[in-house]
């Protein structure tokens, strides 16, 4: 499912995920609570700005910092899902796939995000909510 989960954006060197954002992401998590056979996979992106001092030193470099992201994201929806493992991935891109231009600091924020892409199993949602 597309867009069901809007990008996740995070601060600048930031792997939390932002206090504003936990409200409008555990509000859309309580309207999958029904859905089937869940599955999540978490793409983390960073701006191209390289990392410096104790963000190199922890995360080694941009990819590093992305898996991070998305796997913060993957874990915070896992729990407040239940799901098992395996309905969980995640992956980090680094700032290969920018959405925005990386020369301004508003496209650069744009680009420090985890796009969330949803599975689940509509048709037997379908027949679970018709013949069940």
């Amino acid at each position: 499912v597309d867009n069901l989960v809007p990008p996740i954006y995070f601060g600048l060197g930031e792997v939390e995920i932002p206090a504003e954002t936990l409200k409008r992401l555990q509000e859309i998590l309580d309207g999958m609570r029904d859905r089937t056979n869940v599955r999540l996979h978490f793409i983390g992106n960073t701006d191209n700005l390289p990392l410096r001092h104790e963000l190199l030193e922890r995360y080694g470099d941009n990819v590093g910092l992305s898996q991070e992201r998305a796997g913060t994201a993957a874990e915070y929806c896992q729990r407040a899902l239940n799901l098992p493992a395996q309905a969980i991935s995640f992956e980090g891109l680094g700032d290969t796939h920018p959405v925005a231009d990386n020369a301004t600091e508003e496209g650069r924020r744009l680009n420090r995000r985890v796009e969330v892409q949803v599975w689940y199993d509509e048709v037997l949602d379908w027949l679970m909510t018709h013949l069940g």
